[in-house]
Order: structure tokens, then sequence, then C-alpha cells
């Protein structure tokens, strides 16, 4: 007869089990169940501050929530392109990305004989997420009811992540202990730079929404409330990433353009009085200094400039990186200070990781659906309508935010709609009939309310 801690072990084991098989059952079939579990930890990590609690220790090995849902996601993606059939997918966009997850598989197998597992999966599992995530979320086909509901998961995320800023303001403005516990990330900064990120892209979603029919008095008004706590989250990379999405938009879209600079000056006036009321004449002050302060900008590039050049040393190195596992360890400073995090620029980290090859690989996917989307123009009756656009400037999000952060797992649910979407273009340029499994609905345009 077996002991009691045998038989309870069992039964979380066939529990953990019946688990799994739920999540995967349910990814396979809704790809808004899908981004959903990505939501659930994204913004379970915003309401923690700190990185989540190991779940489980394999084997010295701790297993994070992030880990099952993008080992779930994953697995479902895998399933479903081989059931969709490979062949329909060896093409641009998809193919460079098979490519790039290749050359991350390979880096990952090389550190796990260098340097270990634990070493390894360390650095290996952001761009594990990421990969996961685009794979995945590309695998359905852009349905207009499907990029519908994944729109709707993104807004309800940011509203439940702008009442989470008010919150922690609130808390900061009163002087509750519990402040204490955000407090070290500056004047206001409530939020780290992945969700402030969100927020951003929240907004242009928002913008967007202007083209289509129907939208909402509420998301008029969310968008010109984001703007000024974007600011006032003080993310200077986030404030660049969103610059650089505005001045897309005033150059390309004519009928945006009054929409945009109404939010601009509307959320200045609101900002302008948030910080007149809550610091007083010291309010822009404290603005000014965020955005002029260099001193962290220039440690940084002291930084990538150590690494490539005490990283890489060799033709190999330099050609596909050294392994994960290999650290970020360098030497900078007058006063030779050793440091060990993360390079804090996305470009700088594949090089180091996938070297050249991999980082002209996910360069020329950018520049891939750059292209696809910048030149799209949609027909009086098309079902992309908008979708396209929209896409643009979030894919300049992404390269503008690469230069001082890594991209966080929210980011492949966007990554891979730019997927299902881009060969939903190329199957309408080429005037091919669009297989069933990547049929755009004919029924209207997507992220409608």
């Amino acid at each position: 007869m077996l002991s009691p801690d045998p038989v309870f072990s069992i039964l979380l084991i066939a529990l953990a089990v019946a688990g799994a098989g739920i999540l995967v059952a349910f990814s396979l079939r809704y790809v808004t169940f899908g981004a959903g579990l990505v939501m659930v930890v994204f913004l379970w990590r915003a309401w923690s501050i700190e990185p989540l609690p190991a779940i489980y220790d394999l084997r010295g090995i701790n297993v994070y929530p992030e880990d099952i849902v993008f080992s779930v996601i994953a697995l479902v993606a895998t399933a479903r392109l081989l059931h969709l059939g490979m062949r329909v997918y060896l093409r641009p966009p998809y193919l460079v990305w098979f490519f790039f997850g290749v050359l991350i598989m390979i880096a990952f197998f090389r550190g796990v004989v260098a340097y270990g597992p634990g070493a390894a999966g360390v650095e290996f599992r952001k761009f594990f997420y990421f990969f996961s995530g685009g794979l995945y979320f590309g695998s359905f086909s852009p349905l207009a009811v499907r990029i519908n509901n994944l729109g709707k998961c993104w807004l309800c995320a940011a509203i439940l992540l702008l009442l989470l800023v008010l919150i922690r303001w609130a808390m900061e403005l009163l002087g509750l202990p519990v402040a204490e516990d955000w407090s070290s990330r500056g004047s206001m900064r409530v939020l780290d730079a992945a969700e402030a990120l969100f927020l951003a892209q929240a907004l242009l979603i928002c913008v967007y929404l202007r083209l289509g029919r129907g939208i909402s008095p509420f998301l008029r008004s969310f968008a010109i409330l984001l703007l000024p706590v974007l600011i006032l989250l003080q993310h200077r990379t986030v404030w660049v990433a969103l610059f650089v999405a505005f001045v897309a938009i005033l150059w390309r879209e004519g009928m945006l353009r009054k929409r945009l600079l109404m939010i601009i000056s509307t959320g200045s006036v609101v900002m302008a009085v948030v910080m007149l009321l809550a610091f007083g004449d010291h309010g822009m002050e404290k603005l000014t200094d965020s955005a002029t302060n260099l001193s962290t900008w220039e440690w940084r590039v002291s930084g990538w400039k150590a690494l490539i050049g005490e990283h890489l040393r060799n033709p190999l190195d330099v050609l596909i990186g050294k392994p994960f596992g290999a650290g970020y360890a360098r030497v900078i400073g007058p006063y030779n200070n050793l440091v060990e995090v993360s390079p804090h620029n996305f470009y700088v980290e594949l090089l180091l990781r996938v070297g050249l090859v991999g980082l002209l690989c996910l360069m020329s996917l950018y520049l891939i659906l750059l292209r696809q989307f910048g030149e799209y123009r949609p027909a009086a009756q098309s079902p992309l309508h908008f979708i396209p656009r929209l896409l643009y400037v979030i894919a300049l999000t992404h390269l503008a935010y690469f230069i001082t952060y890594s991209p966080n797992h929210d980011q492949g649910i966007l990554l891979g709609v730019m997927f299902g979407v881009a060969f939903a273009l190329q199957r309408e340029n080429q005037h091919l009939p669009k297989p069933e499994a990547l049929r755009v609905n004919d029924r209207g345009g997507a992220w409608q309310h």
C-alpha cells in the first residue's frame, strides 16, 4: 500500500497533466484563450512588481508561470503548423521567423553543453517566450472577429493597468507605507518599461479605431487619458517609441492628423494640470530633469561597447554569437566596475547570442513587415481595412523600444498578428484564392467596437 506522500504526489501529477491538457485543448481552438493566458501572467507580474515566484523545482531548475504558459503555447503552435502544413508557411515572414527560432535553439543547446541547463535557461527564457508567442499567434488566420477579440483583450488589460497606475499614484501622494514597494523606480514611475509600452500600443489602437466604425465615447476619452499617463510614467524609451509612431501617423495618415493633434494637445493640458496639482511649481522641473538626464544613456552605451569588445573576440562569435549562459559581464567606468546585468539593448543582446546572422535575420523580418504594411493601399471593400496601417506603427514601436530593452512576452501577440496579416496581404496582392486556414473574414473590418 502506498504511503500518503506518494499518493499525494501522484494526485498532484494527475491534476497537473489534466490542467495542462485543458490549457492545450482550449489554446488549440481559441486564440483568444491563448491571449488570455499571456495577459494573465503579464498583469500578474505588473501587480506583483517583483518577478513571479517559482511554482515548481525541476531538479534544481525553477519553473515559473510564464514557463508553463509559453510551453503550452509552443506545443500548440507546433501542432497547428504541422496540421495546417509547413508548406503554407515556408515563405516570408514565417520562413525568416523559423530560421530565427533555429538560431536561438542552437544557441540554447550550445549553452546547455557549455554552462548547464540552469544558466542557459535563464538567458534563453525571454527569447523563447517571444518566439513562441509569434509562432502561436501567427498560426491563426487573421479573421476580423479574431483580431477584434485580441484588440478587446489588449484594451481591457490596458484599462486594468491604468487603474493600477492611478491606485499606486494615489498611494504615493497619500504617503502610505505600501508605496515603498515601488517608489524606488522613481517619481511617478510605478510601472516598468514593458508595461508602459503596452499602454502606448493601446493608445495607438485607440487612435486607429477612428478609421473604423462606431468607436465608443469611452475609447475616445481613454486615448486622451493615456497620453499624459505615459508621459508621467517617465520611461524615455517609450516616449521615443511613441514619438516615432506619432511622426509616422502624421506623415502617412491624413484622416488621423486632426484626431492625433487633438489627443496630443488635450493630453498635454491634462498632464500639466496633474503635475501642477501634485507637485506645484516643481512639477514640470521634474519632467524636464527626467528628459534631459543623459547619465543612464551614457552608462548603457559604455556597457554596449564593453560587451562587444570583450565578448566577440573571434569570427565565429561575431557570426553566430556566444551560447546562452555565457553571461553579460563587462568592465565599465573610470573605476573598472564589473557589471553583469543584461545589456539593455535587444540588438546588442542578439549580436552576443546569435551573432550577425541572428541580428540580420530579425532586422530583415521587420523590414519585410514594414514594406508590406507600408505599401498596402486598401480597396474600397477590402476586408483588411486599416489593420496593416496600424501594424506598421506598432512595428516601429518595437524597433524603437529594442534600442534599450528586450521584448516582453506580450509583444509576441502583436508580432503573430503581423505574420498572419502579412501573409493575407500576399494572397490579396497576388489575387490568389485564400485558403480556409488563412482567409480573412469578408464581413467587414476588424478592431471594431
